[in-house]
């Protein structure tokens, strides 16, 4: 019997199914503003640099949006072929 000022080994906590969608909800919220401050950093750098010193045309927000996707892409794409998680067109033989 447990005395009143023992304390019993805690059992494991559960993970909540609410708590997991809140964790989710902060990852997609986090990750929908580092792309959208990166876009508006990228579109403000591109209009007052580009413009002034290339004599680049002016662009968008969709057109920083559309270039930050792009860069994510060639960056991501080598990311995972070198971990194995994107399709590289070889196929694997397994030796019966």
């Amino acid at each position: 019997m447990i005395e009143p000022h023992e304390t019993a080994t805690p059992r494991p906590r559960r993970r909540d199914h609410a708590t997991r969608l809140h964790r989710w909800g902060h990852i997609v919220l986090i990750a929908t503003l580092v792309v959208l401050l990166g876009s508006v950093a990228l579109l403000w750098g591109w209009n007052t640099a580009a413009v002034d010193l290339f004599q680049a045309p002016t662009i968008k927000f969709k057109h920083a949006l559309a270039f930050e996707a792009a860069l994510a892409a060639l960056v991501a794409v080598p990311l995972l072929v070198a971990r194995g998680l994107a399709p590289t067109g070889r196929r694997r033989c397994r030796l019966v």
